[in-house]
């Protein structure tokens, strides 16, 4: 009877230690199982990666890049708007001139008047891009009083040149109008004096204003000339 007891108490031992090992067994399988599942899962990004891009689903075809579209012949051809060059200024004529030379000096920071000279001529430009031409006075006077004796008493041949809507006309400034038998001293040096012309109701018309200032016996001369021109 109590090798029987003792019998059984050792088969419980074997099947309990059994039991224990197959636990174990079935716990690394499972682990073993898991961890496989993880990597393979979560392993090489890279690989995975490249598998995805190098093969794709037979479900949803790779995605082309179009071709570059070829220019459509038979469509119209748009040019960009040009503007029209301005057209350059023909001076050939007569031309209507006005002079005027404005004399003051200075005196304690002002400037006082001493005088105004009032010339009108006509001038004719003969055709060309440097053209010449005649200048004639007819009438002038300083501070209002007619000095006619001494203004020239034939037309003055002079030349110039027209750069697009400029007239540049080579004259001196002090004696281009007077008799040239007149003896003038200190005469400013001939030099190209430009007038930019526009058109007022059709009609060309410009204007030329220039200051200088000298000092004569330590007194400020200023002198200011105005010519206006006006085409007939």
């Amino acid at each position: 009877m109590n090798g029987s007891k003792k019998r059984n108490g050792i088969i419980i031992v074997l099947l309990a230690l059994v039991l224990v090992v197959w636990g174990l067994v079935i716990a690394g399988w499972v682990k073993n199982f898991t961890g496989g599942v993880s990597l393979f899962e979560r392993g090489s990004d890279d690989a995975l990666k490249s598998q995805i891009i190098d093969k794709h689903s037979p479900f949803e075809p790779p995605v082309q890049t179009p071709s570059p579209q070829e220019p459509d012949e038979t469509a119209p051809i748009v040019t960009p708007m040009q503007t029209p060059a301005p057209q350059e200024l023909d001076a050939s004529g007569i031309w209507d001139m006005t002079f005027h030379r404005y004399y003051s000096y200075e005196n304690e920071g002002s400037w006082e008047s001493i005088g105004m000279e009032e010339i009108f001529l006509w001038m004719e430009i003969y055709s060309g891009k440097q053209f010449e031409c005649d200048i004639m006075p007819y009438e002038g006077t300083i501070n209002g009083e007619s000095y006619a004796d001494s203004l020239a008493i034939e037309p003055q041949l002079h030349t110039g040149e027209v750069v697009g809507n400029m007239l540049r006309l080579y004259l001196d400034l002090d004696n281009f109008y007077l008799d040239p038998a007149l003896e003038v001293s200190d005469t400013i040096q001939p030099d190209y004096i430009e007038i930019p012309i526009t058109a007022e109701n059709g009609r060309p018309s410009g204007t030329y204003d220039f200051t200088w200032v000298v000092v004569v016996d330590d007194y400020n001369l200023q002198s200011r000339v105005t010519i206006e021109l006006k085409k007939r």
